[in-house]
């Protein structure tokens, strides 16, 4: 890939340089893992390989609906596929790229739902959603990082790398060494928790806490099957994040707190992204009250 400043076109700016140019600045600044653009490069192909070399400031609303409305293709799919091209034309403006988003239409405002209702389109998880996933985890190891993300708001890439040296028995806590931020961070766990993962701390010597996790195919395999078992087929592993999310601000964490444990450079991504989706938690973020996570959703099951 080649630098923004180097990357230039006669024919304006097609979707496809814009693409590898905003790639290229996040995973410079480290605030994007490679799989995570791998993922984004492949839900906006489609798109980039059907607009060619146009400049995308001069694609007509009306086929930047069809495009976004492809037929075949699951709302899932879409949605995944508006938010990445939202979250992309917004870095070209920032960046100079682009003179507004070509998403910034009215015509486009008034048809295409927003951010926050994207996130709206799922409701909340309760307690009792979060225990039949645990429930319907076919492992241990599984079950726990069910319970892992809904606690501590920790995305499914920490939670998969976990090693026995970033969880400190001292101050019961896990220790991520490097968010999205670029700061660390320790979250200190309930007591419930830390008995169940200790057994698998001290079996995993210097390996990985949580085995059975680690191939992205792999994991997304157990977690389609948990899902579908626990009759929550569209809830999303990041949905445990957002969980986390309300049950921090109902408890009162105020919004400083919880944007910091789900890693966020500002406290706008954490309202926007996470607490859209829980009308309840987000009367409670104004609180000063301390937070407690000593209450676990439920009991996890026993046994493998």
């Amino acid at each position: 890939m080649i630098p923004v400043s180097l990357r230039r076109s006669a024919s304006g700016r097609p979707l496809a340089e814009l693409v590898d140019d905003w790639l290229f600045a996040r995973l410079e600044s480290g605030r994007l893992r490679p799989s995570s653009a791998a993922a984004y490069r492949s839900v906006l192909r489609p798109l980039a390989e059907q607009l060619g070399e146009q400049d995308v400031e001069t694609v007509a609303p009306a086929r930047w609906l069809l495009l976004l409305r492809a037929a075949g293709e699951s709302e899932a799919v879409r949605r995944k596929r508006l938010r990445a091209l939202r979250a992309l034309f917004n870095w070209g403006v920032r960046a100079g790229l682009l003179a507004r988003s070509p998403l910034a239409a009215p015509e486009l405002c008034e048809r295409l739902p927003s951010t926050a209702a994207l996130a709206r389109d799922r409701p909340p998880l309760r307690d009792e959603d979060v225990q039949r996933l645990i429930d319907c985890a076919d492992t241990e190891a599984r079950r726990l990082a069910i319970a892992l993300a809904a606690v501590t708001g920790l995305d499914r890439g920490h939670i998969v790398r976990l090693r026995a040296d970033d969880l400190d028995p001292a101050e019961r806590a896990v220790r991520i060494r490097r968010q999205k931020t670029g700061t660390p961070l320790a979250i200190p766990l309930p007591a419930w928790l830390w008995d169940r993962l200790r057994p698998l701390v001290e079996a995993a010597g210097r390996g990985r806490v949580l085995p059975g996790l680690s191939r992205q195919r792999a994991a997304a395999d157990w977690w389609t099957r948990c899902r579908r078992r626990a009759g929550l087929p569209a809830v999303l592993f990041r949905d445990l994040r957002s969980y986390a999310a309300g049950r921090l601000a109902r408890a009162g964490a105020p919004l400083h707190q919880v944007q910091r444990l789900l890693g966020h450079a500002s406290p706008e991504t954490t309202l926007r992204h996470y607490l859209p989706v829980d009308p309840e938690a987000r009367r409670y973020m104004d609180s000063a009250i301390g937070y407690r996570l000593s209450t676990p959703p439920a009991a996890i099951p026993s046994g493998q």
